[in-house]
């Protein structure tokens, strides 16, 4: 699309924060992009202030993290909602008793919290209790948390297809499986068949 708009796309990657500032601005300065696309903004990022005082026109996969993003956003964004995701999900879970655990990443991450918000809205309009288990974005680590898991849960609902498949791997020996839901619909999650919350995008 936007060779038919007569424009070029150039697409860098960035260890840190850091160096993608000093990239970007390396582009800036020398006049060889007007305008930037960041991704997985987080709270405090250092990208989209350098980017405001820079004065780079700029549009972040990824919300501001603001006080109301919807209604005052501190710049352009587009999104996943990953509460109204969650929240799907955990009513889903819900049908299978009323235990429904939320396995997630620490809190802090702006994504992952975003998605805990669906989990806890939606257990508390069915008055229900389940466990919120932590841990990092890595298959081992959810399966090493959810095996060691001292609670009998219903369903498990996750924030991202990794960590469901941890937590499906988790379930071996001779206690009975529990549903398990992922979230982003990867094409790994896709191969095990794996249920989890697919993001549908609409294009204006």
């Amino acid at each position: 699309r936007a060779s038919e708009r007569g424009m070029r796309m150039l697409v860098y990657a960035a260890r840190t924060a850091g160096d993608e500032i000093a990239r970007l601005a390396e582009l800036w300065e020398g006049s060889e992009i007007d305008a930037a696309i960041i991704t997985g903004t987080f709270h405090g990022d250092p990208r989209t202030r350098w980017l405001g005082e820079a004065r780079l026109p700029f549009v972040a996969f990824g919300r501001p993290w603001g006080e109301d993003d919807l209604a005052a956003p501190e710049h352009l964004w587009v999104d996943v909602d990953g509460a109204a995701g969650t929240r799907a999900a955990t009513e889903h879970a819900l049908g299978f008793g009323p235990r429904v655990a939320f396995l997630g990443w620490p809190t802090g991450s702006g994504t992952g919290d975003d998605r805990e918000r669906g989990w806890r809205e939606a257990m508390a309009a069915a008055g229900a209790v389940g466990p919120r288990w932590t841990t990092e974005e890595d298959v081992a680590g959810a399966r090493a948390v959810v095996a060691g898991a001292d609670a009998n849960v219903d369903a498990v609902v996750c924030a991202s297809d990794s960590l469901a498949i941890g937590a499906l791997l988790a379930q071996t020996g001779g206690s009975p499986r529990v549903p398990v839901i992922g979230f982003d619909n990867t094409p790994t999650a896709e191969a095990l068949e794996e249920v989890t919350v697919r993001t549908e995008w609409i294009t204006f």
